[in-house]
This record gives C-alpha cells, structure tokens and sequence, in this order.
C-alpha cells in the first residue's frame, strides 16, 4: 500500500513539473492557448520571457481582434531575409506593444491590414544586405493604423519606417526614428498620412523621403535634423506634394512649411529671422519709413535688433525686449535725408546657456526720395499733415482732418473733422474760424490792421513797412480749401499800395 501511494505522488510531482516547464518556456501566455516563437498567435498574450530564433518569423497574426503585450520582454532573429519580428497580414484591430524586436529582416510588416495600433516598441538593427525595414506598412487595406511612441533606430538597413503604396490615412505620431541607413521615413506612393510631433534625426540619407506620387501628406511639428550622415545629396525633408507646418530642419527639397521658407525652426536652434516691409529695393517719396521684421525660435525669444548702413557703415539703430516663441516687430523712423538704407534685423533667444542670435538671410534697401514727393498748394507732402493744422494733403488738396492732425491750443476737433474756437466765459463753442498770425497765410479774419506779418494791406492805404505790400504772400481759405488773391502793391518801397 505504501509503495503504491510512493508511486502515486512521484507520477503527481513529474507531472506538475513538466506542466510548469511548459509554462515557463511558452513565450506569449494567452487565455486558452501559449504561444511560443515560430507560431501563428490567435488569441491575446503576454509575453513571459525574451526568445531568440533563426531563419523564420517569430509571430504570424493569425486573428483580428487581439492584443499582445511585449512586457518589456525582446524577440531576436538573424536577419533573414523575409523573415518578420510580426507578421500582419488581413487582420483588423491588431495592437502590438511594449516589446523590443531585434534582427529581423522586417521589425513589424503591417500587408493589407487596417484599424491596428503599434505602440511603445523598441524595433533596431533590421535588414541584411540591401534590404530591410523597423516597420513596413503596404498594399491596399493598410489604413487606420497608428503608430506611436516607437524608438526605430539603429543600422535599420532601409528605411526606419516604410509607407508603400496603399497605406493611406495613417497616424504616424510621436516616435524617435535615429540612425537608419537609408531614410528615417520613407513614403511611396502612399496619401493623406498624417505624420506629426517625431523625432526623425541622424538618418544617413533622407529623414523623410516622399516619392512615388505620394500626395496630401500632413507633416506638422516635427524635428528632422543631422540627416544626410552620408554627406550626399539627400536633405532633412525631400518632398513631392504634401504640406505642413512648425517643423524643425535645416535641409529641404521642394518642401515649404505653411507661410516659411523651408521649416519654421532649424536644427541648430537659433532664430529664424523674415524682413517683411518696406519690400526690398523700395522707393519712397517720404521721409520717414516703418521698418517691420519679424522672428521665431523654438525657444523663447529675447530681443530684436533693427541693424541699418545709412551712412557708410553698419550700426545697430534700436533693440526691442520681446517674448514668445514668434513676434513681429515695427522699428518707426522719421526726418530721414534722401539716399538709400541697407538694413536687417537681428533676433536673439532666450537660451538657457547660450544666447544664440541671427540676422535675416539677406539684406534689404529702401531708397528716400522726399525731394520727388508730390505736394499741395502750401508746400505739404501728399498724405500727410500741414503745419496748419488741422489741414491734411490729400492727394494734392488741403483738407480738414482734425481727427488725424489734431486742432491748434484753444480750438477743438468736431464730428466733421473740423476746429472751433473754444468760447469765452461760458466755455462753449464758438462756430468761428481760426487763424494764425505769423504763418505767412492771410486766413479769414485777419487783415492788415490785426496781423500785418500776413495781409497786404489795401491799395492805397498808408503801410508801416515797404515788403508789407511787396512780400507774395500766399492766402488760403481754410473754410473753402480755395486760394485768395494775393495782394501785391503798384510802386513798391514808395510807403503806398
């Protein structure tokens, strides 16, 4: 009896150790099934331990509708070719996560598969010879996919990331993508991808390529920088025909960030600088001219600098303390003599060990020609105001404009762009015109006897100086805007008009 009960429990104690070390050795636990490297998962699993495998597939997704959790746990191959980390092939609703896949000809190859999510894997040193992808997504039906928050990097022989024909509409969004021997993203033939806020830097040839037809691509906010580590002619960004905007790069073919030239922010960090008006080789009849530039840096900005060669030599004219990231600022200048301008503006940021500062690629003119400006009757520039206030040279004739050139001390702007006279004791508003004794112009109101300075006097009447009658004044009726007589005496110097 005691024998057969020995032999009961040794056959008991075998058995729960060879169920337990088949277990352990299951790569991905499901809930009904184990799967281990080399065969096709039908169900969602956890892996429990990393495998390593030579010359074929590790996982085959043989059902839609599964998630399978790396754990932290890493698959390895040897580059095989045509051998796949994971291989999707017609399966919908597939999430692949949290495992880091190595040596494989292709990390993950996503064929005529939508809806799947790829996220937080670790997928390095694909591919052998000339061939090899991290992840590869192709042919019709290869849409919806996200992927996200991958590290693809690393002597991926290809591209890190390869868009084929058919995989349209996909989200590509916050993955680093380092140190492939071809591009970082490569896009053939492949439209309406949304590619926003990665890391696609240090690639040898292209960061991102985009051939083929591929059309209708949105890049925003990305950093592509330090590609072309093969020192060829490849560029950050080489594009057909797609759009975006605030990405990072310093290198570009045919590709413009939304209202840039190029990127909105370079690689190196230091501010982008635009010189936006007066337009370069510009000509005014005015003496004074509105310098605008604007700046943005990836970093706060801390200042700009309007640099000008007025007068043979280059010379910063006025600093401007600005904020943000992105600022457009106006440098007034006024009573300027006529000759042409070189000028430039200078932005600096607010680099936490460095400021970094940059000037606008290229300088700009404007040429002052004030002499060449066209005036009204009493010598007043077109579009601006006379001394005699509140008339204003439009286009050749004097009008009140009291709103823009302001009313003479004692007289106050009205509703129809006109001055009145402040009234005596009462304080109201007298309807009266004003004028201006000493101002050369003999206004309504003044004559001889109150303002001789002006008026001629009358022919005939005896005159306290000779030039009174002799001087050409001018007279201008600021109520009619018309010219007056100008009065000039017979004999001059005989003490009678």
């Amino acid at each position: 009896m005691k024998k057969r009960f020995l032999f009961i429990l040794v056959i008991i104690v075998f058995t729960c150790f060879f169920i337990i070390n088949s277990q352990v050795k299951a790569d991905c636990i499901g809930a009904s099934a184990n799967f281990t490297c080399g065969e096709t998962i039908s169900q969602s699993c956890t892996l429990n331990q990393s495998e390593i495998i030579a010359g074929s597939t590790c996982f085959t997704i043989g059902n839609s509708d599964i998630v399978i959790d790396g754990n932290g746990f890493n698959i390895t191959g040897d580059k095989t070719s045509n051998t796949n980390g994971f291989y999707i092939d017609t399966k919908d609703n597939i999430t692949i996560k949290n495992i880091k896949i190595y040596s494989f000809y292709i990390g993950i190859y996503i064929k005529s598969s939508p809806n799947n999510n790829i996220i937080n894997n670790t997928i390095n040193d694909s591919g052998s010879g000339i061939g090899g992808y991290g992840i590869y997504l192709q042919f019709s039906s290869s849409v919806n996919n996200t992927i996200s928050n991958n590290n693809i990097s690393f002597t991926n022989v290809l591209s890190g990331l390869h868009l084929g024909a058919g995989a349209d509409n996909n989200t590509i969004q916050n993955n680093t993508i380092y140190s492939n021997t071809l591009n970082g993203i490569s896009v053939v033939n492949a439209d309406y991808n949304n590619i926003t806020n990665n890391n696609v830097s240090f690639n040898d040839q292209h960061g991102i390529s985009m051939t083929g037809g591929a059309v209708n691509n949105v890049l925003n906010t990305n950093t592509f920088c330090y590609n072309n580590q093969d020192a060829g002619s490849y560029y950050d960004i080489y594009d057909g025909t797609n759009s975006g905007a605030n990405n990072t790069c310093d290198t570009t073919y045919n590709w413009n960030d939304t209202e840039k030239i190029g990127c909105t922010y370079s690689c190196l960090g230091i501010p982008s600088v635009s010189l936006v008006s007066p337009l370069n080789e510009n000509v005014t009849t005015n003496n004074f001219v509105n310098f605008t530039c604007s700046a943005n840096d990836n970093l706060n900005l801390a200042n700009i600098t309007l640099y000008w060669n007025y007068s043979g030599s280059w010379q910063a004219n006025e600093t401007v303390d600005v904020s943000g990231t992105e600022n457009q600022t106006t440098f007034e200048r006024t009573g300027l003599s006529n000759g042409t301008i070189l000028w430039n503006c200078q932005a600096c940021d607010e680099d936490a060990y460095t400021s970094q500062c940059n000037f606008a690629d290229t300088n700009w003119s404007v040429t002052v020609n004030a002499s060449a400006a066209e005036q009204c009757s009493d010598g007043t520039a077109y579009g601006e105001c006379s001394t005699d206030l509140p008339l204003y040279c439009d286009s050749g004739t004097l009008i009140h404009r009291c709103s823009l050139c302001g009313c003479p001390t004692g007289y106050t702007c009205q509703d129809d762009d006109t001055c009145q006279k402040e009234g005596g004791g009462g304080g109201g508003i007298i309807d009266e015109p004003f004028y201006f004794c000493g101002d050369d112009v003999c206004d309504p109101g003044e004559d001889y006897e109150n303002c001789n300075e002006d008026c001629c006097a009358p022919e005939g009447a005896a005159v306290r100086q000779p030039f009174n009658c002799c001087y050409p004044l001018i007279a201008v009726d600021p109520f009619t805007i018309t010219s007056i007589s100008i009065k000039y005496c017979i004999l001059c110097g005989d003490g009678i008009c």
